[in-house]
């Protein structure tokens, strides 16, 4: 649990600092799936 929240973490500062140069509906789509499953692990 701690390491897919880790994961997820280090996933989500990469692509902030990335910033503007990836903006594709996949991404954002992605995106959504991964705070989805975020909120799955802090809930237990």
């Amino acid at each position: 649990m701690v390491v897919v929240l880790l994961a997820i973490y280090m996933y989500k500062n990469y692509m902030s600092d990335l910033s503007g140069q990836i903006d594709s509906k996949e991404v954002k789509e992605f995106n959504n799936e991964l705070r989805n499953i975020e909120r799955y692990f802090k809930k237990i």
